[in-house]
């Protein structure tokens, strides 16, 4: 079964919704699930156009029939293998994908990243924070993947050169500093918890050694790009959820 989901006007008060990559994108929502189903009501309330398979097969068909612009799916939750239905996705569009799962195996995880999915969520999730990323994969992918630069008032970062500047000075980052840096400033207003971070920035299970390691990572890049490290403005503290780079002082050129 197939469901078209009818625009709707924008109600959201972040206003992402509101630009026009809602506007003319279509979103495919494979799977069935009570989480995956909220997030469909989320994304329709924003403004989007949603396509809903309730099977893989009938997935594949959309994506061959439609033109569709970014996939939801809960590729450990279908009647396919997860990692395999990924490549065989990743083989039929370059589109964004964003996996929505309770599989907490970190080497599955990182296995699925490699082969092409762009972001995911652990469930629980909040409707409309898959909403909002979403919206943030799709501005990426209209604009042509992550910009190059990122400006945040006194701090910029050159992504391709793998550069930071604070107040025109070139900044000193190790390798991980620099990658942790990047994720947050690409993926700006997004909460990411400590067991993501560590996952995506370091690509290793996660122990119980890792947290603290995100910990002191997040400290030294405070002092590092922050005005008042003891008031941190960019890099932001979300209470029992992780952190985030504040999307106000994020000004993308």
């Amino acid at each position: 079964m197939v469901r078209f989901g009818r625009r709707r006007a924008c109600h959201s008060p972040t206003r992402d919704c509101c630009l026009d990559d809602s506007l003319y994108s279509r979103i495919l929502v494979v799977d069935s699930s009570d989480v995956l189903s909220l997030a469909t009501t989320a994304l329709r309330s924003d403004g989007w156009q949603v396509v809903e398979a309730e099977t893989f097969d009938r997935a594949l068909s959309l994506l061959r029939s439609l033109a569709i612009h970014a996939i939801v799916v809960d590729p450990f939750n279908i009647e396919r293998d997860g990692l395999d239905a990924i490549v065989v996705i990743r083989r039929l569009t370059n589109v964004p994908i964003l996996v929505i799962t309770a599989l907490t195996d970190r080497h599955v995880l990182v296995a699925a990243l490699r082969l092409g999915v762009d972001d995911y969520v652990l469930k629980p999730a909040w409707p409309s924070e898959i909403a909002a990323r979403v919206a943030a994969l799709v501005r990426r992918s209209k604009r042509g993947d992550h910009s190059s630069r990122i400006d945040a008032g006194h701090l910029v970062i050159d992504v391709i050169a793998r550069q930071a500047f604070v107040a025109g000075e070139e900044i000193p980052l190790d390798q991980r500093e620099f990658d942790l840096l990047a994720l947050l400033a690409q993926h700006a207003g997004t909460v990411f918890a400590r067991q993501e971070i560590f996952t995506r920035v370091w690509r290793e299970g996660f122990d119980e050694h890792s947290s603290a390691t995100v910990v002191e990572h997040v400290r030294r890049l405070r002092r590092a790009v922050e005005n008042d490290p003891r008031h941190p403005r960019l890099i932001q503290t979300v209470q029992r959820r992780g952190y985030r780079f504040n999307l106000g002082a994020l000004a993308a050129s």
